[in-house]
Order: structure tokens, then sequence, then C-alpha cells
């Protein structure tokens, strides 16, 4: 993975790893084979990565040292050159001594700060891995939420369908066909065994297997998906609650500020260790210096024992000063120096191995989180199985049309009330329209009436005064409109407002108060019987309003009457606005 938490494919492997500049990515590799590795197999992994330190020095032989610094001190008359020669080998020895200290100290302070790098980059690459899983984490998230939103509202419908599936087949075991509707019945089962005497309940219609079918498996499906539900929102609450421990449990084990303190110190140690392993050098030289004056010889030839001096140097004063000098700075170095070099090789290496623990126990630590990021990662990766298979699952219900056959037994109800305002409905637009043809049809006849009288006055007070004649106008009838109803026969239905009436008592039996105070019958906000048949509305919202609508309907029978006349006004006012802006023009 990139250091962004992007999971490099292998078609990208070859572009990540040559890309250069501003395309360049960090990438982590990541070894699956531990994931479930077996303990020997784990140990056998922190044996490898545990870094091995260097052999423990013992302290300086300071006592040895100082007894051959005595002896060397009793010699009465000293010979220089093997004098010089002992003061040369035991400033060598510190040298020695100093550089493989030094070497030590140098290769742990390396070795430190090189362990303590790697669990840096461990914990880089924890952090990678964990934005990588809160990335799919989110999406998950995402997902079920969807989902949740969808299948909630799916299971409202359901249940809540499946809930009035028995008090629908109660209603429709318990309505029984008006005789009217009987007597003019046409069955569209045309089985010998089919007849209208063999009908008398609405509920004779129903296919009852294929409505226990549905609802058996509208019922699975509410039960299936309800438990679904949960257990991924369960599993969501879980995600982030274990995600939230492991952030926490990362935190607590990536304590880089320690360690960054105890590489500062590893080095400030160091330091200290190579300034006096300079001091020790460079007593080492100033040895060599003095001792090549005393005996006359170049520093070059002191360690070669070919080059002794031709002649005894004789022990002056001089010379005797500085064989003290040189004691004294021995005894400093065996004191002192060396000492303290030794402690500080101690120091580091204490801190070195604290450090290489910690990088055993960083590394025992990054093979745990790293399971669990996986494991994490297996039940995200889960998640979208899941809601495909439960999606599919809703498809194939809906595939069986389920949900239209257990609508359909509340549309059977409210289409037979309907079936009964329809009849009288149009029972009261029959009678409405052969009142007001009459009427209009007595109108128009008094005009025609009116028409003929001035007509006959016009022939015989002024056109007979006229000199000439004007063909046809004497004998010219006139005009009249015949008003008739076609197809005005009455319904044979013998079904009554009281009817009506008593099928909406009956439904409210069963359904609750219909609440007639809803909507005005005269409201301009009108109900939809076809929006209310749509598909997919809550049934038990659409119960209400079925029940609504069947009153609305039924007071609506009132005012056809006017609605008829509203109309005749609205139109004879549109005519007589028309006459009289033609004779303001004309």
């Amino acid at each position: 993975m990139t250091s962004f938490g992007t999971q490099v494919k292998a078609s990208q492997l070859e572009e990540v790893i040559s890309a250069t500049g501003d395309k360049e990515y960090l990438v982590f590799v990541y070894d699956r084979q531990y994931l479930n590795a077996a303990e020997d197999e784990v140990i056998k992994l922190l044996d490898l990565e545990t870094p091995s330190l260097e052999q423990r020095l013992p302290p300086f032989d300071g006592p040895t040292s100082i007894q051959a610094l005595a002896r060397v001190k009793g010699i009465t008359n000293p010979n220089l050159a093997q004098t010089c020669q002992l003061y040369l080998e035991l400033f060598s020895d510190f040298d020695s001594y100093s550089q493989i200290l030094i070497q030590t100290l140098s290769t742990h302070a390396r070795l430190s700060k090189s362990t303590v790098n790697e669990q840096k980059m461990q914990s880089m690459a924890i952090n990678v891995a964990m934005t990588n899983l809160e990335s799919h984490s989110h999406i998950a998230n995402q997902n079920i939420s969807q989902f949740s939103s969808f299948t909630e509202k799916e299971l409202a419908s359901q249940s809540s369908l499946v809930e009035a599936t028995e008090l629908n087949l109660t209603i429709l075991q318990n309505i029984r066909l008006h005789p009217a509707i009987l007597h003019h019945m046409l069955i569209h089962d045309h089985s010998p065994s089919s007849s209208p005497t063999s009908y008398q309940l609405l509920m004779d219609f129903v296919d009852t297997a294929r409505i226990e079918k549905a609802k058996t498996g509208t019922r699975e499906l509410c039960t299936s998906l309800g438990q679904e539900l949960q257990e991924l929102h369960d599993l969501t609450i879980d995600l982030k609650h274990y995600e939230k421990d492991l952030q926490k449990h990362i935190v607590e084990d990536q304590d880089l500020h320690s360690l960054d303190a105890v590489v500062s110190d590893i080095q400030e140690i160091l330091q200290k260790a190579q300034f006096l392993r300079e001091k020790i050098k460079r007593d080492l030289g100033r040895v060599h210096s003095k001792i090549s004056e005393l005996l006359n010889i170049p520093v070059s030839a002191l360690n070669s024992s070919t080059n002794s001096p031709s002649t005894q140097p004789t022990l002056t004063s001089h010379a005797k000063k500085t064989l003290e000098a040189f004691s004294h700075l021995a005894e400093i170095h065996v004191n002192d120096y060396l000492p303290k070099l030794h402690t500080y090789e101690t120091t580091i290496r204490q801190k070195a191995v604290t450090l290489v623990l910690a990088k055993r126990k960083s590394i025992e630590q990054f093979l745990n989180n790293m399971g669990v990021v996986s494991q994490l990662q297996s039940e995200i990766a889960a998640v979208a199985p899941r809601i495909e298979d439960a999606n599919k699952w809703i498809s194939d219900v809906q595939s069986e049309n389920y949900t239209t056959d257990l609508e359909a037994l509340q549309e059977v109800i409210f289409a037979y009330g309907y079936l009964l305002i329809e009849v009288v409905r149009r029972k009261e637009y029959n009678t409405i329209l052969a009142e007001s043809a009459n009427a209009i049809a007595d109108l128009l006849a008094g005009y025609r009436a009116e028409e003929t009288k001035r007509r006959e006055d016009f022939v015989r007070n002024i056109l007979r005064t006229l000199p000439f004649q004007v063909k046809d106008i004497e004998t010219e009838s006139t005009t009249h409109c015949e008003v008739s109803t076609i197809n005005a026969q009455q319904s044979n239905l013998d079904i009554s407002r009281k009817d009506i009436i008593d099928f909406i008592r009956f439904l409210g039996q069963y359904y609750g108060s219909a609440q007639h105070s809803r909507s005005s019958p005269r409201s301009s906000k009108r109900l939809s019987f076809s929006n209310i048949l749509r598909r997919g509305s809550n049934p038990s919202e659409s119960t209400d309003k079925f029940v609504e609508l069947l009153h609305v309907m039924s007071q609506q029978l009132d005012g056809l009457r006017a609605e008829f006349f509203k109309a005749l006004e609205t139109t004879c006012m549109y005519l007589a606005f028309i006459n009289y802006m033609l004779m303001i023009y004309i």
C-alpha cells in the first residue's frame, strides 16, 4: 500500500515502482503469511529480527597496570630505554582498549538508531493499514446506511401489509354482495363450476392459497430482513468500537518519543566517550613524542626493536620529570579515563538492550495489530456481498408479486365501495340531466314563440307596405332547437345512498374512525382513487385515505346538482361577455 493507505494492485506495481519526482510513492509491503502463523514461526521471526549486541568487554585491568607502575617507580637505577618502553607499551594498551570500547559504543549507537527507525517504519505501516481500514469502513458504513434506509421503509410497508392482510380477509369474508350486483354480475372465469350463484361474498373471488403463499413469503422476508438489518447495525457498532479500541491500543504502543529520547541519550554518551577517546589518543601521541626526544629516536622507529639507541642515554633530571609525568598521566588513565569509557559502554549497552527488546515487542504488537486489522477487513469485505444477497432476495420476492397479491385484497374492498358510489352517482347524473333538459327545452320553446310573433308582426305591418317583394322572407319558418336525452334509461341496479352509508359504516367498524371531518365535500383538494391505488403506499396510511375517499365521494353526490348549475352559470356568463365585447367593437 502507498503511504496514503491506497492498496497497490498488481497491474499498478510497475508504474508505482518506476515513478519519480512528484509521482513517486512510498510503498509498504505486508507479508500476509504471518497473519495466521503458528507461535513457533512467530518466535523464529522475532529471533531473526532481534539484532545481536557486540561481545561484552571486561573492565580494564587497572590493578595490573598500577602494579607495573609501582615496580617502575621502585627501580633505584632505572634503565631509561626500558622504562620508556614500559610506558610506551602501557599507553598503547590504553589506546587499544579505548579503541575497542569506542568501536563497540559506535556499533551499539548505530544499532540503537536503526532499531528505532525500524520501529518508526512499523508505526507508519500500521498507520497506513489503519488509514486503509478506515477508508473501507467508511464505505461499508455508507452502504449499510443506504441499505438500512431502504430496508426500513420496505420492512415498515411489508410488515404493515402482512398485519392488514388478516383484517382484510375478515372484511372480505363479511361483505355480502348486493343482490342487484349479483343479478347483473358477469364472471370472467368460464369454468363449468363457475356461475353467479356460486359467488355470494367478496371472499369467494379470493384465491386463498395464493394469498396464504404471499403472506407467508412476505412474513419470511420481513423476519429475515429484520435479522439482517439488526446484524448489520450491530456490525457497524462493533466495527466502530473495535476500530476505536485498536487505534487507542496502537497509540499506546507507539511511544516513539521515549525511544527518540533514549537514542538522544545514547548519542550524548557517545560524544562524551569520543571526547575521552580523543584524549587517550592524543596522550599516546604526546608520550611517543616525549620518548622520542628522551631516546633521540624518531617517533616512527619507537615501536621497532631493531632501532635501539646506540648509546645508553643518561637519566637526567628532565628525564626523571618526564617519567614522573608519564606515571601521573597513566594513573589518570587507569583511574579516570578508562573506567569512564567502560561505564559509558555499559550504559549504552543497557540502553541498546532496552531498544532491542522494545523492537522485539514492537514486532509482536505489530503482528497482533495487523491480525486485528485483517479480521476487521474481512468483516468489512463481507458487508457488500451480504447487502447484495439481501437486495437479491428482496428482488426475488418482489418478482413473485406477493405485494401485489396482498394489496389487491384492500383494493377489492374499496373498489367495491367505489362501485356502489358510481352506480348512485350515475343515477343522480341521469336525473339532473333529464330535469335540466326539460327546463332548457321549455326555455328554448318560449324563445322560439317570441321569435315567431316578431316575424308575423314584421310581415303584417312592414313587409306588405313595400312596393316589391323579397323572396322567401315571408314564408321562412322559425328555426327551432330540440333538446333530447340519449341513453337516458335508468340503471336497473337498485342501489341507494343508504347502501353506501351502510358500507362505509361497516368499514369503520374494522378500520376505526374514518375521520369524516378531514376534508370538506366542496374542497378543491380532491383525493384521487388512482393515486391511492399506486403500489408501494403505506397500507395503514392508505386505509385511512380509502375510507376518507369513500366518505368524500358519498358526500359529493349531494353537490352534483349544484355543480351542474355552477357550470351552466359560468358558461352563460362567458357567452354574455363575448356578446358584450362584440357589441363594443361593432
